[in-house]
């Protein structure tokens, strides 16, 4: 017979053949079993199903891209964090706060990189409970889509002199040429500056017509670009 704070007061018969399990269960002496602690699983195998993984670029990447802002994504445990620093400069972290790996393994953010034919190496640090921090650097240089900003497809472009100047942005030190795609002649060329900008006047002539322009953009190991333009010109 076992007497206990929560049975006083039963009878003998009610009694027998009971245990009482403080705080846990009421069972017969028959079926009576000890509690199990919950299952565990350590922090380190939970990371190795979680693979930390840089894939925006390989390194030594050349990107090019129309505005500063580059897309980094990856791979990595849910809850840990991933912050990316210019290496060169390590006190300027580029993502502006760290990066949180969401529940289903994936992280992305945006880094501001300036698209100036610029060379950065970047310095991406991945931390994550119970596992050791990460470390990896990524060089890359970002460049500049070529743009035609002084006209559209279809403007109609008032030439008294037979010159248009034609005016655009791309990356810096490329050269941009400038072609009149009948009978592919070169109409003028020049070389984008630091600022991005790259301006080419050109003489079409003091006939009213149409003309389809090429405007290419070529960067040595990098390669080449171009826009086409279809204009009208009005001598004046």
């Amino acid at each position: 017979m076992i007497h206990s704070k929560f049975t006083t007061g039963l009878s003998a018969a009610a009694l027998a053949g009971t245990v009482v399990v403080s705080g846990i269960f009421t069972a017969s002496a028959a079926s009576a079993v000890a509690a199990e602690p919950p299952a565990t699983t350590s922090n380190a195998a939970d990371q190795s199903e979680w693979p930390f993984s840089f894939d925006s670029f390989r390194d030594g990447a050349q990107l090019t891209q129309s505005t500063d802002r580059t897309f980094l994504h990856g791979t990595g445990a849910p809850g840990a964090t991933v912050t990316v620093w210019s290496s060169h400069k390590k006190d300027r972290i580029v993502t502006g706060s760290p990066i949180v790996v969401d529940d289903g393994g994936r992280w992305q953010g945006y880094a501001e990189l300036s698209n100036r034919n610029t060379a950065y190496a970047l310095h991406i640090e991945y931390a994550a409970a119970g596992a050791a921090p990460e470390v990896l650097t990524r060089n890359v240089t970002i460049h500049a889509y070529l743009q035609v900003t002084s006209m559209q497809n279809g403007d109609v472009l008032t030439a008294p002199e037979g010159t248009v100047e034609i005016s655009g942005t791309g990356d810096p030190r490329a050269a941009v040429t400038v072609w009149n795609t009948a009978g592919n002649t070169r109409l003028g060329s020049a070389t984008v500056g630091n600022d991005g900008e790259w301006k080419v006047t050109v003489d079409l002539g003091q006939d009213d017509r149409r003309y389809d322009l090429r405007i290419e953009q070529n960067q040595p190991g990098v390669g080449s670009m171009s826009v086409q333009r279809s204009i009208s010109v009005a001598a004046g």
